[in-house]
């Protein structure tokens, strides 16, 4: 059987910020006022802009999307909605001769150790994305796992861009067509197809109700709209320890970007998966597992399959999203 490749980091990778240093420059970052996740500055844009986001050419099963950086590329960088920040090699961060703004010493903890290391914040004055510009935008590249992200150049990319780089925007995913819809506008919040997320999130994050007809419970749980996730659903199991019991028909190894280890399992849910008590999803298939207990509320996370199903158009200035099946 191939090696199964996941991403998991949003829900098994926490930076916590001890100390910043910063140059002398007077370049600064945009950020969310109610996050502190960078936004862009401002931008330029047709309405109505397609791009072209091919998938599965990377092993991930991730869109890659083609930028270009201070007028050079283009660059290939996986699109995923589940990173809170747009990271950047440190080595094509150099080569572009990117503003740094600031140095933070920050404390990763993965699933397997826990590293003290630097992350670089840089700054990109212009990102060119089909014919959208984006102004003023920040980008991060940790030095400590620099070893570990040449993994990306296996995935023949450079970088990782965030949801965020379109805030202000609206931001469809069409992934049976390969391709995202970028516009000017709103959703409605009073719509009956939109969905809300918490302002304090910094990645479209959905209650989700897990109505299991064996287990004869229902259990509320929050879930990632996860463009890096190449499944249909990731269930967490940390507050459900009786879903171990049905180990279901496969023992997944998956991998996050950096490599990292876990063990999930793979099976078809006997009941029924409810989002925002608007979408009702009947006997989905499911990968599960424990992945960060630790955090009061660990995240499950909505992937690939899904996308295949329903388009998502994502309002992160007004934290909604709306679910549009094909």
């Amino acid at each position: 059987m191939h090696r199964l490749i996941q991403r998991l980091t949003t829900i098994a990778t926490v930076f916590i910020s001890a100390h910043s240093f910063a140059d002398t420059n007077k370049a600064t970052f945009t950020y969310r006022d109610d996050t502190k996740t960078f936004i862009p500055g401002s931008h330029e844009i047709k309405n109505n802009l397609t791009v072209n986001a091919p998938i599965g050419d990377n092993g991930l099963m991730s869109p890659i999307i083609k930028i270009k950086i201070n007028g050079h590329g283009p660059y290939n960088f996986l699109f995923d909605t589940g990173f809170s920040r747009s990271m950047i090699s440190k080595a094509l961060a150099e080569k572009l001769q990117l503003t740094k703004i600031d140095t933070e010493k920050v404390t990763a903890t993965t699933p397997t150790q826990v590293v003290n290391t630097f992350q670089h914040r840089y700054l990109v004055e212009k990102l060119q994305i089909g014919d959208a510009v984006i102004r003023d935008y920040g980008m991060v590249a940790s030095s400590g796992f620099e070893d570990d992200v040449q993994d990306l150049k296996r995935l023949k990319v450079d970088g990782v861009l965030s949801a965020n780089a379109f805030y202000g925007l609206l931001l469809t995913l069409d992934y049976k067509n390969e391709k995202i819809h970028i516009q000017n506008g709103d959703l409605l919040q009073e719509s009956n197809e939109t969905i809300p997320y918490a302002h304090t999130s910094d990645v479209p994050i959905v209650n989700i109700k897990l109505k299991f007809d064996k287990l004869k419970k229902d259990v509320e749980q929050t879930a990632i709209i996860d463009t890096g996730f190449g499944a249909y659903f990731f269930i967490n199991a940390c507050n459900i320890p009786e879903m171990l019991n049905f180990r279901g028909r496969e023992n997944l190894i998956a991998y996050d970007y950096l490599g990292y280890e876990q063990t999930k399992y793979f099976a078809q849910m006997y009941g029924d998966i409810v989002i925002s008590d608007k979408y009702t999803i009947n006997s989905p298939y499911i990968t599960f597992g424990k992945v960060n207990c630790e955090v009061e509320n660990p995240h499950g996370l909505i992937g690939r399959t899904f996308f295949e199903k329903y388009k998502v158009t994502i309002d992160q200035k007004n934290s909604l999203v709306k679910l549009t099946k094909y």
